[in-house]
């Protein structure tokens, strides 16, 4: 069962870990091109420790990888679904446009915001590695 004011509480130390940032961007404080540095340092180091990490921490059963195979064929077809999808209604947008547009639908980032507020909710599946 999920606990309602552990979700809120996590979404407001989310917010109130968003506002910093926001703040100096607002104020022009940050250098040019500070955002993208550190856009690549979560692309290029942080995501590929977290999921290395994920997988050092288990021994993996046979009903494990059959999950693992079954979520990657999920996950592609979702996203080869959402790439129509966006085709569908973006299709008439301007040239420019309409591919960020698609690409944004098909690829969102909604997973990497939503990670800690799943392991607030219902704990890190393997803590050894926390």
């Amino acid at each position: 069962m999920i606990d309602i004011p552990t979700l809120f509480a996590q979404i407001a130390v989310m917010a109130l870990m968003i506002l910093p940032g926001t703040l100096i961007a607002k104020a022009k404080l940050a250098p040019e091109g500070l955002g993208k540095g550190l856009s690549n340092i979560v692309l290029y180091v942080t995501q590929p420790v977290m999921i290395v990490a994920g997988f050092l921490s288990t021994n993996p059963t046979g009903d494990i990888l059959i999950r693992m195979l079954a979520v990657f064929v999920f996950s592609v077809i979702v996203h080869v679904a959402f790439f129509f999808v966006a085709k569908l209604f973006f299709g008439k947008a301007p040239n420019g446009k309409r591919e960020v547009l698609i690409f944004a639908t098909t690829f969102s980032n909604a997973g990497f915001f939503g990670i800690p507020l799943l392991v607030a909710l219902f704990g890190q599946a393997h803590p050894e590695i926390a």
